[in-house]
């Protein structure tokens, strides 16, 4: 079976670990299972991993991160491929999106099963703030849904995030009110959140870890912390590559961050990102050394910049 999604990055990280661990359980790290990234993925690759035989039989499923960045090439000698890649294994492509248009992309849309995950309207949101609630096991008061949403804006993972920190407050089976989330969302450094983002962004070393650290021994949640860094990163490439794409009041800034990394370099640390979620999410090493190591990674990203020591 081939799988495609595309759409909020947030989401579509949640969809494909659900796709895992409906495949293999907990055991994230199965020897069948093969993450790659299509900004660096050969055709043969694909084909070799999928037709692999599955260690102690079950299923192999191949997942390609950032199957926007697939080659002209490299698709044109897998677009024939598609029909018995669909029968022969599990495939699974993840991108923020894809050009539709690409004949590619319109056969695979022909034998895949194909989610677009968006994150919902304005005047959705308190609705699915609510669904999300219920999903974690907590009531979201109506005008409590409504507060958030007009706190948070549309930033899917922002918003799980203050979720999971309220259910810590009411207890699962609790009612979420705007009192619990005035308490959590207001406990969010959101003034150190901008700062350590731009700190990397400008590769100030020694004022990134200072602010993670504060942020982590105030309480703040990692996959708060990592949600707004990744936001920031998509930006900055949709700045590198269109010119726009942040409200005017802030481009000048985003325009002059984009400068100090390469589209390449820009590839590599949204895929850090992805694989960073992952393991807060997976397994029981400490968040402070794999935000500390992601921070350490993001600012050497760079083009060859003098990274700076203090800020």
């Amino acid at each position: 079976m081939i799988r495609i999604l595309t759409g909020d990055p947030f989401l579509t990280s949640r969809a494909s670990k659900k796709i895992i661990r409906g495949l293999f359980g907990v055991r994230s790290g199965s020897e069948n299972l093969e993450v790659l990234d299509g900004a660096e993925l050969k055709t043969q690759r694909i084909l070799e991993s999928i037709r692999e035989r599955p260690l102690f039989s079950g299923t192999r499923l191949i997942v390609v991160h950032q199957a926007n960045k697939l080659k002209k090439g490299d698709m044109e000698l897998l677009e024939p491929h598609l029909p018995d890649l669909a029968k022969e294994g599990e495939i699974l492509f993840v991108a923020e999106s894809v050009d539709r248009r690409l004949r590619f992309w319109q056969k695979a849309a022909a034998v895949a099963q194909w989610q677009e995950l968006k994150p919902p309207f304005p005047r959705d949101l308190p609705r699915w703030i609510a669904e999300e609630g219920k999903a974690l096991g907590v009531r979201i008061a109506p005008e409590a849904a409504s507060w958030l949403a007009s706190r948070l804006g549309s930033e899917p993972g922002l918003l799980v995030s203050a979720i999971e920190k309220a259910l810590l407050f009411v207890g699962t089976g609790g009612e979420v009110k705007v009192s619990d989330l005035e308490g959590v969302v207001d406990s969010f450094a959101w003034k150190d959140l901008f700062e350590l983002t731009r700190a990397i962004g400008t590769r100030q070393c020694e004022k990134a870890f200072r602010l993670l650290r504060q942020m982590l021994l105030s309480g703040e949640a990692s996959v708060g912390i990592l949600a707004l860094v990744a936001r920031h990163f998509r930006l900055l490439w949709r700045v590198k590559e269109t010119g726009e794409g942040v409200p005017p009041y802030f481009l000048k800034d985003y325009q002059a961050q984009a400068q100090g990394f390469s589209e390449k370099s820009l590839s590599e640390i949204l895929e850090r990102l992805f694989q960073t979620d992952w393991r807060l999410k997976s397994e029981k090493i400490s968040d402070t050394i794999l935000l500390e190591g992601l921070v350490w990674e993001l600012i050497g990203k760079g083009t060859g910049r003098t990274v700076r020591a203090n800020g």
